[in-house]
């Protein structure tokens, strides 16, 4: 009696699993992903600054990412990114790289606004053109330089639907710097002392070491 029983048991409980498998599947066939454009402001941080440099002031960040959604709550993609950073002591320095970032996303279950939490690793560039600099003994000429370092970028964002599959808002970020490395990079634990060449004086155009970035800036993300 106790076959029969089951065997019934199953038979009426096929039919709804077979349903409720047919409405899943669709669902778990969809592919989600995103795309955004970001524009702020970042300081940079230095060490090993030369004797009497300022550090890096504010200067503008452009980034653009891309992320596919592995996992409900877990997306993977990549990013890259663009920044000015001034100094004081020397010409715009452009920065400028790329890498893979992960994106989080908290199961809070709000429709309109979506918080989420991002972390990557990547590499950047650094550019500093040369300049000359005047002063009361004489004046230096600077050399180009490039250089680069590991880049890791960190923070959190959320934005607001304003119609799928748009949404725009604010992105809290940092970015740390580590394994610097070329002319842009030199050891700066000591003085600039300038060498004569040719009658002019030539100094390297190196403002410091990039340690980390902090940057707030507005984001458009567009959701699929």
């Amino acid at each position: 009696m106790r076959r029969p029983a089951r065997a019934l048991l199953l038979a009426a409980a096929l039919p709804w699993a077979l349903g409720w498998l047919a409405k899943a599947s669709p669902a778990a066939a969809q592919v989600h992903w995103d795309t955004s454009a970001e524009v702020g402001l970042e300081k940079r941080f230095l060490k090993n600054r030369p004797l009497g440099a300022g550090d890096a002031s504010l200067g503008p960040l452009f980034r653009a990412t891309a992320h596919l959604a592995l996992l409900p709550l877990a997306r993977v993609g990549v990013y890259g990114m663009l920044g000015l950073s001034p100094v004081s002591s020397g010409p715009l320095r452009t920065q400028f790289g790329g890498g893979i970032e992960a994106r989080l996303v908290p199961p809070l279950g709000l429709r309109t606004i979506h918080p989420f939490l991002f972390v990557g690793v990547g590499y950047m560039r650094t550019v500093t053109p040369a300049y000359d600099v005047v002063t009361s003994q004489g004046g230096f000429h600077t050399s180009p330089t490039s250089g680069g370092c590991l880049d890791i970028p960190l923070g959190l964002g959320a934005t607001y639907r304003v119609r799928k599959p748009i949404e725009i808002g604010l992105v809290l970020g940092t970015r740390f710097s580590a394994l610097c490395h070329g002319d842009s990079y030199p050891d700066n634990t000591t003085p600039n002392i300038p060498t004569t060449v040719n009658t002019a004086f030539r100094v390297p155009s190196a403002a410091g070491t990039d340690v980390f970035g902090m940057w707030l800036g507005a984001i458009v993300n567009f959701e699929f």
